[in-house]
Formats: structure tokens, sequence, C-alpha cells
């Protein structure tokens, strides 16, 4: 019985650390395309108002 329950506590502390590593995995990926994602927004939108900026400029000139 000791060997037993220790092969479930075992089973399910490896089953529990994959389910883990698998969550904060998923967590990094989506934490990443988040951040991709916003900053290549902020880019086009500081490029785009930067342009907008310069053509504003061009024409005050």
């Amino acid at each position: 019985r000791l060997l037993q329950q220790g092969d479930g506590n075992y089973a399910f502390a490896s089953q529990h650390g994959t389910d883990n590593l698998l969550r904060v995995k998923q967590l990094g990926d989506r934490n990443n395309s988040a951040v991709c994602q916003q900053g290549t927004n902020q880019q086009a939108f500081v490029k785009q108002k930067g342009n907008g900026n310069s053509a504003s400029i061009l024409q005050g000139f």
C-alpha cells in the first residue's frame, strides 16, 4: 500500500508538473503574441502619426 500510494503521488506530481509547465508555456506564448502585436500596433500608429506630422509641417512651410 505504501508503494502504491507512493506511485500514485509520483504520478500526480508528474502530471501536475506537466500541466503547470504547459500552462506557463501557453501563457508565455500568449503574452509574447500580445506584446508583439501591441508593439507592432504602436509602431504602426507612431509611424503613421509621424508621417501625418511631417505632411502637416511640410504643408505649413
